[in-house]
C-alpha cells in the first residue's frame, strides 16, 4: 500500500490503465481497495470516472470497495459515473447497491450532476431507476434550474 506524493496507491493507477486483468490482479493482493488518495477518491472514483467498463469495477467492488465510499467533496462512485457520463458503471454500480439518491457536501446528487453534465445516457438510465427528481441542492435548485444552466435542449426534454 505504497503511495505517491498525492496519496495514490498503485491500485489508482490500475483504475487509469486500460488493461481490466491488471485491476482484477491488483484487487485480489492483499491490499486496502478502500485506499483514498490525497484528496479521498479511491480506486472506485478512478475506475467510474475513467472507465466505463464493469470489469474495472467488479474486481473492486469483490474485493470489498465501498459502492458509496465518499471522497473528500462528498461525492461517491455513482456521482463520478454521472459526471463522466458513464452508463454501463453507473447501472453497475446501482445493481451492486449504490444509492441513487446519495448526495454530495453542495447537495449534488447524480441526477443533478448528470443534468449539469448533460450526460444524457446516465441521466435516462437514472430517471428510468427512480431517482428523486424532486431534490433540490444546497442553494435551493431544483433538477430545472440545472437544466436551464445546462443549456441542453434534450436534457430538458427527458425532464
Amino acid at each position: 500500500n505504497i503511495s505517491d506524493n498525492g496519496g495514490h496507491a498503485p491500485i489508482h493507477y490500475a483504475a487509469l490503465a486500460k488493461n481490466p486483468d491488471c485491476m482484477a490482479v491488483m484487487a485480489r493482493a492483499n491490499i486496502d481497495v478502500n485506499a483514498g488518495n490525497l484528496t479521498k477518491e479511491t480506486a472506485l472514483h478512478f475506475a467510474c470516472s475513467y472507465q466505463d467498463d464493469a470489469r474495472y469495477i467488479k474486481p473492486l467492488l469483490t474485493a470489498g470497495s465501498d459502492v458509496d465510499e465518499l471522497s473528500g467533496v462528498g461525492r461517491t462512485p455513482l456521482i463520478y459515473a454521472a459526471r463522466e457520463n458513464h452508463a454501463i458503471a453507473a447501472g453497475f454500480l446501482m445493481e451492486n447497491g449504490a444509492d441513487i439518491n446519495r448526495s454530495d457536501w453542495k447537495g449534488l446528487t447524480p441526477l443533478h450532476v448528470a443534468i449539469s453534465r448533460s450526460s444524457i445516457r446516465v441521466l435516462r438510465l437514472l430517471l428510468d431507476c427512480g431517482a428523486d427528481h424532486i431534490l433540490m441542492d444546497y442553494t435551493g435548485s431544483s433538477i430545472l434550474h440545472i437544466a436551464a444552466l445546462s443549456s441542453n435542449a434534450e436534457t430538458l426534454e427527458l425532464l
